[in-house]
């Protein structure tokens, strides 16, 4: 199931447009694919997913050189339903996280991962760009831009290690 709503304007003559959608996506009998931290990949039924959030983006060309771009996301986006995700495997002697994990019936490390975030889902990110065009002479044209970008933090792999799977904000 998904549900999108969009908007787009356009302003000033043209010097700026906007676009902006809410979606809403819920997935069911997703797979995903989950390193057994030995030698294989496993295939997984993650039950149910959804995502939903708002992105937008503005274009504004601020003068006749330069032009600025944003864009953003807001994200949620997590298992509705999973509750045998393979877990990281690691010594329960040293490692206090691995406590959290379960056993299934075949001895592998499980838990109950509904309601956690899915993979590579940063609950928002951002960029920002800026463009500039010089003429140089009768025939050339210097182009410059530059580029920053924001992520919130996010999981890597998806057994949702929280110390080895997990990006931090950048």
């Amino acid at each position: 199931l998904n549900m999108e709503l969009g908007f787009k304007s356009t302003l000033l003559d043209g010097a700026m447009t906007f676009n902006a959608t809410l979606f809403r996506t819920e997935i069911t009998d997703l797979q995903v694919s989950i390193f057994d931290g030995g030698t294989a990949f496993l295939v997984d039924n993650a039950a149910e997913m959804t995502a939903q959030g708002l992105e937008f983006d503005v274009k504004w060309a601020a003068t006749e050189s330069l032009t600025v771009t944003a864009a953003g996301a807001f994200l949620d986006n997590e298992f509705t339903s999973f509750t045998d995700s393979a877990c990281w495997k690691r010594d329960p002697d040293t490692s206090p996280e691995a406590a959290l994990c379960g056993t299934s019936v075949d001895g592998l490390p499980i838990q109950d991962a509904s309601g956690e975030p899915n993979i590579f889902s940063p609950e928002f990110s951002m960029n920002l760009r800026l463009d500039h065009e010089m003429p140089i002479g009768n025939s050339l044209l210097l182009r410059s831009s530059v580029d920053a970008f924001y992520s919130d933090e996010h999981f890597t792999a998806a057994d949702l290690d929280p110390i080895y799977a997990m990006q931090e904000s950048y």
